[in-house]
């Protein structure tokens, strides 16, 4: 009997604490973070800005690395990929949801993958088919997506209605009606 040649991930290893990383900011304003034991702190002024921390820095973030605050963007080390940090940090569903919308990308490819553009989330907002922005709104990068489509509006480069609609369609009963409108007014 011969042996499947289909893709296999490679088994999960251990990664050094000192490996570089490179993270960058996928909040729209200000981001700052200081380790609870003063090892570190991180901040960032703007959507994009990146910063080198260690794998070992990186595990104290990893509540921010779910909620997408903070994306993975580069290993620094020939030796351990990106996937191996994702995995290691057991944030590969969440990764795999981003792969799918934003890099269009099967989670079969992760393992190909050296480098993550922050661009992308707004490329797929703007560029993505209404019912590929519904899906994604229900996956787990929703709240970045939610927040950088807020971002375009204001900036005037979101005006798909069928997006707009969908993203009022997110918020809890009672909010809906008014997203859009007190996002109008903190314009003014």
């Amino acid at each position: 009997m011969s042996r499947s040649t289909t893709n296999r991930r490679r088994a999960r290893f251990t990664i050094d604490n000192d490996t570089g990383v490179m993270v960058a900011n996928l909040t729209h304003g200000a981001y700052s973070f200081e380790a609870p034991n003063h090892e570190f702190s991180l901040s960032f002024d703007e959507f994009g800005d990146d910063d080198y921390l260690t794998y070992g820095q990186l595990r104290t973030l990893k509540r921010q690395l779910e909620n997408f605050e903070l994306l993975i963007i580069e290993v620094t080390s020939d030796d351990v990929s990106l996937y191996d940090v994702i995995q290691g940090l057991h944030l590969t569903k969440q990764y795999n949801d981003y792969l799918k919308y934003v890099e269009d990308l099967a989670d079969t490819e992760f393992d190909v993958i050296d480098y993550l553009a922050v661009e992308s989330l707004e490329e797929f907002i703007e560029e993505s088919t209404a019912d590929e922005f519904k899906e994604a709104l229900s996956s787990r990068i929703k709240d970045p997506l939610i927040e950088t489509s807020v971002s375009l509006y204001r900036q005037g480069e979101l005006n798909d209605r069928f997006k707009i609609i969908d993203i009022q369609n997110t918020r809890p009963k009672g909010e809906a009606e008014d997203f859009w409108r007190d996002i109008d007014a903190s314009l003014e």
